[in-house]
């Protein structure tokens, strides 16, 4: 495990990735090896497999700030994947991006209306939501 989070640290992503494999396999169903497990597979592309274990992750352990920041952040990444494609149909993919990004805008707005979330909260969500959109 220790290897793979250097290897994480140093941008190493595909060298970090076999040896969170055989950290999983070794120690079957820990939280933090599946969390940077997920990391590590966000990084390389491989979302369905990080969405996989980060949902495992917080299976075993739901009160685990930084698998769901990496959630978070890999739904992100999943987003602007789709916003990319969308763009690259050119004028077949216009009407679909325009009604996502609403989509998006209305998230963004029901998330800063709530009552659960303070002042810097909210104004990190509208910033976030600017530059994606």
């Amino acid at each position: 495990f220790k290897k793979g989070s250097d290897a994480a640290k140093a941008g190493n992503f595909a060298a970090a990735l076999p040896l969170f494999e055989s950290a999983n396999k070794k120690s079957k169903d820990h939280p933090a090896i599946l969390n940077m497990l997920a990391f590590t597979q966000r990084k390389l592309g491989k979302l369905d497999e990080a969405f996989e274990n980060y949902k495992r992750a917080l299976k075993l352990k739901p009160d685990f700030p930084e698998a769901r920041e990496y959630l978070g952040e890999a739904h992100l990444q999943a987003l602007l994947l789709q916003v990319e494609a969308l763009k690259a149909a050119g004028p077949a993919g216009e009407h679909a991006l325009k009604d996502l990004v609403e989509a998006v805008k209305a998230a963004i707005n029901a998330t800063t209306s709530s009552r659960t979330f303070d002042t810097v909260t909210r104004r990190e969500v509208v910033a976030a939501g600017s530059i994606i959109l």
